[in-house]
């Protein structure tokens, strides 16, 4: 208790702080948010040990081709094709059956709510 964070533009203000700052990490920015019980602040942190990533420059070597369609839900630049992931004609007849269930149960009741939650 007592511990005081700054923010610009409010000032310093008085925080409960869970957990202590690790060493060698650096505050980047702060979010703060209000909840049903109180004010919260979320603090992003940087860490120095960490290595920055630095990605390859794009080449015919490490770039691939990706071509989606129809027939098949993609192909790649090196012929390979993905056939397309069949999940309604997989949960047709299921659907079905639920449909079904629901047309018979009365708007409003607990059994309308007991087939089309689960």
């Amino acid at each position: 208790c007592g511990q005081f964070i700054h923010l610009p533009k409010i000032g310093a203000v008085r925080i409960i702080q869970h957990r202590p700052l690790p060493d060698g990490f650096v505050i980047k920015t702060a979010a703060i948010s209000r909840k049903a019980d109180g004010w919260y602040v979320t603090l992003s942190l940087q860490d120095s040990s960490v290595p920055e990533f630095t990605p390859d420059l794009p080449t015919l070597e490490n770039t691939m081709g990706i071509d989606v369609g129809l027939d098949s839900f993609l192909v790649t630049d090196a012929g390979e094709s993905v056939p397309v992931p069949q999940y309604y004609r997989k949960a047709e007849l299921r659907l079905k059956r639920l449909q079904r269930a629901v047309s018979r149960k009365k708007k409003g009741s607990n059994r309308l709510w007991l087939v089309t939650s689960g």
